[in-house]
Order: structure tokens, then C-alpha cells, then sequence
């Protein structure tokens, strides 16, 4: 990946309605390539499985929506 893709990449992650894999066909590149891209997001992930759990949910941490009507 060229250093531009991999600046938007980081930019596009501070989007809390993006994932690895929108990211990734926004770019044309494969999920692993952005976990080699971005080896720090490889080491959080191997991280959370060390410690066993799973990497949270884009909305994790969001309030939950008042029923409708």
C-alpha cells in the first residue's frame, strides 16, 4: 500500500461507522494487507485475543436507542 492509502486508512478508521472490511474494498486491498499496513492494529488485536476477549464492536460503548413509538 502506498503511504497515502495507508493515511487515509488511518483516517477512515477514526469513523466509528467503518470496519476493517469497508475500509478495505473502499481501498481495493484485502483485510490483511491493512493488518500489514498497520501492524499496531495487529498487535491491539493479538492483544485482546491474549487477554480473551474479542475486539469490540464499532458501536460498543454507544448508547442504546430509545424504542421506536
Amino acid at each position: 500500500m502506498t503511504p497515502e492509502k495507508v493515511a487515509y486508512a488511518l483516517h477512515l478508521l477514526g469513523e466509528p461507522d467503518r470496519t476493517m472490511t469497508s475500509i478495505a474494498k473502499l481501498l481495493g486491498v484485502s483485510r490483511s494487507t491493512l493488518y500489514t499496513a498497520l501492524p499496531e492494529l495487529q498487535a491491539a488485536k493479538r492483544g485482546l485475543r491474549r487477554a480473551g476477549r474479542r475486539p469490540r464492536p464499532a458501536t460498543a460503548g454507544l448508547p442504546a436507542r430509545a424504542a421506536d413509538g
